[in-house]
């Protein structure tokens, strides 16, 4: 490093690097250090975005220091050049719809956040080159998770009401209990996460890296304490009742098993493809013949002959099919926050599209959604590169099975689900 610069020498990229951990190391438990402090000091509103300021804050620095570093490389020119179009487009969609401005902000800032993340990663990476920066947040996730999965656990055991006690409520904007169509006797668990399906989504990565680990410690002393906390994470992935996110998360374990299994499939792909066969024979038989069952009803269906809510799957399909009407009529966007769980705070009530995709497609048009696509491919481009390596395999593992949750809800909108994957996925981005 320049000498003229000693601001940009080592203590200088460890104080970002800390800032980084920080942030990391905060998201899972947003929700709840904002819901409980704010009654304490009032000011909810502002417990919720400080940590977008700071983000955006630290992005700034991050880029800025790269830039006056001359640490930039191709890939990371392109992120930057198309994260900064995205951002442009959401812009421009501001100011020329009928959006508010201050919803259309907010809702700006949730979708460029995923990308800031990985150029935040990206970034340290880059600055600290002589460092294993993927490892490290790696090994820091999976002690984050497993907090999250104990205080869930104990969330599943003590009274359903518990979290009231932290200031959750409906009028303070979160839940404090969740239940399969307000069921009781069936509650969920979502942790310090916003909702079950957020937990479920949050713990798919952690579960990847688990089974990964496990796999390669079987051996090993290792294997107990990584079983045991393998067994935990999927208990609690159960616990949340989430079907999406149990299907995404058998989509990912399988996934891994594939990409570092790729030539012994090949080998064995009829043997392989038979046992799947039987295997999912024998589930479906199962679940068919304990279709009148009180318990399968409601965990598999979501619904009994005692449902009175509305069939969640008949919702789904009709605010998919009205976002794809939207995006029909409005092909250059109906503007940020016209959608998404941002969208909620319209007027009208805004439209939840339960599909991410379908949700940036109706807010920024068909354009932005190829630019959101390009930023997409670009990353997934650059780990398939190096899929021989253990953690770029567990992140294209798990990226197929957030796109499924994705698919279903508004995954990426959560800040712990969206800086867990991106960040990480930054740091072991390499420029060849």
């Amino acid at each position: 490093m320049s000498r003229r610069l000693p601001i940009f020498q080592i203590p200088y990229s460890k104080f970002l690097q800390r800032a980084v951990l920080l942030l990391f190391a905060y998201m899972p438990f947003h929700i709840f250090f904002s819901q409980w402090l704010s009654t304490y000091t009032g000011g909810l509103e502002a417990w919720k975005l400080w940590k977008d300021f700071f983000t955006v804050f630290v992005t700034i620095l991050f880029i800025a220091t790269i830039f006056i570093l001359k640490k930039q490389t191709r890939l990371y020119v392109w992120i930057l050049g198309l994260t900064v179009l995205y951002g442009f487009i959401h812009l421009i969609l501001l100011f020329t719809t009928d959006q508010p401005v201050d919803i259309g902000l907010l809702a700006s800032a949730y979708n460029l956040r995923i990308f800031a993340y990985v150029i935040i990663g990206c970034s340290l990476a880059l600055l600290l080159p002589n460092t294993d920066q993927a490892k490290r947040f790696a090994k820091i996730l999976i002690l984050l998770s497993t907090i999250v999965c104990i205080v869930a656990f104990l969330q599943w055991l003590l009274p359903k009401d518990i979290m009231s006690n932290f200031g959750y409520s409906i009028e303070r904007g979160v839940k404090p209990n969740f239940f399969i169509d307000d069921k009781p006797d069936l509650p969920r668990v979502f942790s310090t996460l916003r909702d079950p399906n957020s937990l479920g989504a949050f713990l798919i990565l952690p579960i990847v890296l688990l089974s990964q680990a496990l796999i390669g410690n079987w051996k090993t002393q290792r294997r107990s304490l990584l079983s045991g906390l393998l067994l935990l994470h999927i208990l609690i992935l159960f616990l949340t009742f989430s079907r999406s996110t149990l299907l995404a998360a058998i989509l990912a374990v399988l996934s891994l098993l594939v990409l570092q299994n790729l030539r012994l499939i090949k080998n064995h792909s009829r043997a392989i493809t038979a046992g799947l066969v039987v295997f999912l024979l024998i589930f479906s038989a199962v679940i068919y013949i304990g279709r009148d069952q009180y318990v399968v009803q409601n965990l598999f269906f979501h619904a009994d002959e005692s449902t009175v809510l509305a069939d969640p799957n008949e919702i789904r399909v009709d605010v998919v099919q009205r976002g794809i009407d939207g995006v029909v009529d409005e092909p250059l966007g109906n503007g940020p926050g016209s959608a998404g769980l941002v969208s909620t705070r319209l007027k009208s009530g805004g439209l939840l599209t339960e599909n991410y995709f379908l949700q940036i497609a109706y807010e920024v048009g068909i354009f932005g959604f190829l630019v959101f696509i390009a930023l997409l491919y670009l990353i997934i481009n650059n780990l398939w590169r190096q899929r021989d390596k253990p953690l770029a395999a567990a992140l294209l593992a798990s990226f197929a099975g957030l796109v499924v949750a994705n698919m279903l809800f508004h995954t990426w909108a959560n800040e712990a689900v969206a800086i867990s994957w991106f960040l990480l996925a930054g740091t072991a981005l390499k420029d060849k």
